[in-house]
């Protein structure tokens, strides 16, 4: 559903409102009960996410995501989404193991951020990052927001994920406006290319922010108009 000018300015004003500065603090301590884990058919991964996993379990990207995840492309995006694929039991997260989980050093950047949520403001060009509401573990440590992403090795400007979050809405409107108008077969390539080139195209001997820039450049090349 497409938002009117007014309630995006609504929707801005709020997020900026709750948002939290790199040294403010908030409290949370997990109690590693496993509920996040389960029950799951959201766990989405961007290509960072996908990079880190392959990286932290010595693997390629593209292994990780035969094995671990699932691939489609978005009903309303109209470009491809990467999930981590449940098991059958609980739809529980496949990294969940006996100890909890088991990539936890590595693990998805909505994982990881947890209880932080963040939002990227387009006309500002800026991540705000903002304490959602806790329904699990404990209110007994305080952290900063820039520690806590320290420790799951995201930074607070984080600028891969900015790059992402422009990118995206370049390609989702490319799809509705010149995709939609190609042959199947074509469109399925379309959507092969930016897979390839957005989530599995990576040299795990190289860095994957250098990398991400040069495959959002081809990717765009190849998209007349984009």
């Amino acid at each position: 559903m497409n938002m009117n000018d007014k309630d995006a300015e609504k929707l801005t004003q709020q997020l900026e409102a709750a948002a939290l500065g790199p040294d403010d603090t908030f409290a949370f301590s997990c109690d590693r009960c496993g509920r996040c884990c389960r029950d799951r058919e959201d766990i989405l991964l961007n290509p960072g996410d996908l990079f880190r996993i392959a990286k932290f379990l010595n693997k390629t990207p593209r292994q990780v995501m035969e094995e671990y995840c699932e691939g489609y492309i978005g009903s309303d995006s109209q470009i491809p989404i990467v999930r981590l694929k449940p098991k059958a039991y609980r739809n529980t997260c496949p990294f969940l193991g006996p100890d909890g989980c088991q990539i936890h050093a590595a693990k998805p950047t909505v994982c990881a951020l947890f209880p932080l949520g963040r939002a990227y403001i387009f006309d500002k060009d800026k991540l705000v990052y903002f304490c959602q509401p806790i329904t699990c573990g404990a209110d007994a440590q305080l952290h900063t927001v820039r520690a806590w992403l320290t420790e799951f090795g995201h930074s607070y400007e984080d600028a891969d994920t900015i790059r992402w979050m422009k990118l995206t809405p370049r390609l989702t409107l490319w799809m509705r406006q010149t995709g939609a108008k190609l042959s199947e077969d074509t469109r399925q390539k379309v959507w092969l290319l930016m897979a390839e080139l957005c989530y599995l195209h990576y040299d795990m001997d190289r860095s994957f922010s250098e990398q991400f820039a040069e495959n959002t450049e081809l990717l765009l090349s190849a998209l007349p108009g984009a």
